[in-house]
């Protein structure tokens, strides 16, 4: 003969998680994710500005090399405010010819799609121009980096007293 016992049951907790346990996880990844994101966007947003700044550094650099050699060397002094004739846009011609350049723009093209708005773009420090863009003569690169070129005197300055 068998013998059943009548012990009470224990009444078992389901095996999934209550609705509470879950928005509390979620709220807490909400939050890390929040403070987390943005410095990680500031990082990669650097990393890509430098790579790019390396990249336009190298192909100036090289442009220039070539430039200088076949003018001789050097191309101190041949491309001064003020030497008569031979300034900013005559660097921009030249130079055209050692960059792929989609678009040249001459101070004439700033009524066109050529330049943005007077302060409208920033220097590498993140601050608005000063230049009056107006003045000077740009090349658009295939990559669409804008290379200024700003005409100087011998001295190295604009000539502004």
């Amino acid at each position: 003969m068998t013998r059943t016992t009548n012990l009470p049951l224990k009444r078992r907790r389901g095996k999934g998680f209550t609705l509470a346990e879950i928005l509390l996880t979620l709220t807490v990844i909400g939050v890390v994710a929040a403070l987390t994101i943005p410095t990680l966007l500031q990082k990669t947003n650097e990393a890509e500005l430098k790579v790019a700044w390396k990249r336009d550094f190298a192909i100036l650099s090289s442009a220039f090399l070539q430039l200088a050699n076949d003018k001789g060397g050097t191309i101190k002094g041949l491309y001064t405010a003020d030497n008569p004739g031979v300034g900013a846009g005559q660097l921009a011609n030249d130079m055209s010819n050692y960059l792929s350049v989609i678009k040249k723009c001459t101070p004439a093209d700033f009524q066109g799609n050529c330049f943005h708005n007077q302060g409208g773009f920033k220097l590498l420090n993140g601050n608005p121009t000063i230049y009056n863009v107006y003045s000077t003569t740009a090349l658009i690169l295939s990559n669409g980096t804008m290379v200024h070129i700003f005409p100087i005197t011998a001295n190295c300055d604009d000539g502004t007293p």
